[in-house]
């Protein structure tokens, strides 16, 4: 459930995320507009700049799934998770309309942060992560 959730991340960030009168921008769009202007500045800057490498820990995500190593997946599930509702909430604040690719992003990341925690939750003799020592 983690990795379809980072899948879908992966896919709602290149979707349009929000509107800005005729233009609409990607989640990638966003970050680079808000990054070229300094309109975030601090922790969040370096947040903001890091959201290309989130995607990418999205698709490393399906990879690990499908080598067997879920507990891994599932840590960086919840980065992704957490990483995508941070900027969705930073772009619902902004005055900015929210598009379809915020949307399909979050419900991602709900998906990836609960297959993650049912994955971490699961006691040791029910998963079968090559992780797990034997």
């Amino acid at each position: 459930m983690a990795a379809a959730g980072c899948a879908v991340v992966a896919l709602g960030s290149v979707l349009p995320w929000a509107t800005s009168g005729a233009r609409t921008r990607s989640s990638h769009e966003l970050v680079r507009v808000a990054a070229r202007l300094d309109l975030v500045e601090g922790t969040p800057a370096v947040l903001v700049r890091a959201w290309h490498f989130v995607v990418l820990a999205a698709v490393v995500v399906v990879g690990l799934v499908l080598a067997r190593r879920l507990r891994w997946a599932a840590v960086l599930a919840m980065v992704v998770g957490v990483s995508t509702l941070g900027l969705a909430f930073a772009v619902k604040r902004s005055p900015l309309e929210a598009d379809v690719g915020l949307a399909l992003s979050v419900l991602g990341a709900i998906v990836a942060l609960s297959g993650a925690a049912g994955t971490l939750t699961l006691s040791p003799g029910r998963t079968h992560d090559r992780d797990r020592p034997t």
